[in-house]
């Protein structure tokens, strides 16, 4: 279901691509990080 939705997105793949695994990354940890944005502050450049 992830890759239809993210086709149907279409503008920008990379950043899609880029936030779909942060989703899956965080949805799917055996812990959860006690704040769900640390995890995305941590792929900023």
């Amino acid at each position: 279901i992830a890759d239809e939705e993210i086709a149907k997105l279409g503008d920008d793949p990379d950043r899609f691509e880029a936030a779909r695994e942060l989703f899956l990354e965080t949805a799917l940890a055996d812990e959860y990080a006690d704040f769900l944005t640390l995890p995305a502050y941590e792929r900023m450049p």
